[in-house]
């Protein structure tokens, strides 16, 4: 049985492209959250002349 469930995950992860999508739902939560909680200082960037 537990072999039977590790040949199943094997497939699970060469045949689906689920594990693609799930890795690129976390970043864009990671994004989302990092840019929440930074203050709206560090968000926006310098410009090249001050004056």
């Amino acid at each position: 049985m537990i072999r039977r469930a590790r040949n199943f995950l094997r497939t699970l992860i060469r045949r689906e492209h689920w594990w693609a999508e799930a890795w690129s739902g976390l970043m864009l939560a990671s994004f989302g959250a990092v840019s929440l909680m930074a203050r709206p200082e560090h968000l926006h960037a310098l410009p090249s002349t001050r004056w």
